[in-house]
């Protein structure tokens, strides 16, 4: 029996330590496990000033790099195009030069009785220095009845050249009918084109209205 009580007791003192063993255990691990919990809390501030650190400075930078892009854009661009366009735009020198091409003129007389048309050739001299850029001479027959009246018709243009070096215009005389008018057209480089209409009275007699045109090349 002694024996036996002996047991029992161990027993009992074995089941005590073990059990306070457990809670021992529990508590302390559970202790650890809070412990980093608290740490990484610490670290996702830490983290989060981060990103809005990030978010800010991209923001600002966005808005500074923007501001100076658009500066730097503005004055390189309007330099550039300020430039370009004053030294393509002034020279008209790439214009001098003889040009040559067809001319028709035409006019009719408001009674009905006359109509034709002279066809034939222009030849424009153009030179940019002189006081008189455009000078120019035509050669044409008549196809009908002023042929008779006017074997040898004379009609001639002058002209100068627009500030944008590409429109022209000025007088054309038609000493035929003792008449003057203006014209207009354009040039490039390669071609002057121009063309005029009108109306009078033909050597101080007949009513006309007249029109013509021509175009030359080099």
């Amino acid at each position: 029996m002694s024996t036996l009580r002996t047991l029992s007791i161990l027993s009992v003192a074995l089941l005590t330590a073990c059990g306070g063993a457990i809670k021992t255990d529990v508590g302390t691990d559970s202790g650890e496990a809070f412990e980093p919990g608290d740490g990484g809390s610490g670290d996702g501030a830490a983290d989060g000033g981060g990103a809005d650190g990030a978010a800010d400075g991209g923001a600002d930078g966005a808005a500074d790099g923007g501001a100076d892009g658009a500066a730097d854009g503005g004055t390189d661009g309007g330099s550039d195009g300020g430039s370009t366009g004053g030294s393509d735009g002034g020279s008209t020198g790439d214009l001098d030069g003889v040009y040559s091409g067809g001319f028709v003129g035409s006019f009719r007389s408001d009674d009905g009785s006359i109509s034709d048309t002279c066809t034939g050739s222009i030849v424009v001299d153009v030179n940019t220095a002189s006081s008189i850029p455009i000078l120019s001479n035509v050669s044409c027959t008549w196809g009908g009845l002023m042929a008779t009246l006017d074997p040898a018709p004379a009609f001639s243009f002058d002209g100068t050249i627009g500030s944008d070096g590409s429109t022209v215009g000025g007088a054309i005389n038609i000493p035929t009918v003792a008449l003057t008018t203006t014209w207009s057209g354009t040039i490039s480089p390669t071609t002057v084109s121009g063309s005029y209409t009108g109306a009078g009275t033909a050597l101080g007699l007949l009513a006309i209205t007249f029109d013509g045109n021509f175009t030359a090349t080099r």
